[in-house]
């Protein structure tokens, strides 16, 4: 698998006209999901908390996972 990787990469580096269709397709795939997501009726995303946060523990355990 890495080498079909390398070899894509390589090909994607030399050829400007693939490296250009790349872009704009990850592009209109962005522009796509962006779509979707303010037409879609319900959201997924419940903003609500069912408890209140301790910011100072939260924190800490931030700083202690990146360590």
């Amino acid at each position: 698998m890495t080498a079909a990787t390398i070899g894509i990469s390589a090909v994607i580096y030399h050829s400007a006209l693939a490296f250009s269709l790349v872009t704009y397709a990850g592009a209109v795939y962005l522009l796509y999901l962006a779509y979707k997501s303010f037409t879609e009726k319900e959201s997924s995303l419940n903003l609500v908390t069912k408890y209140s946060l301790n910011y100072r523990s939260l924190y800490k355990k931030e700083i202690i996972k990146n360590l």
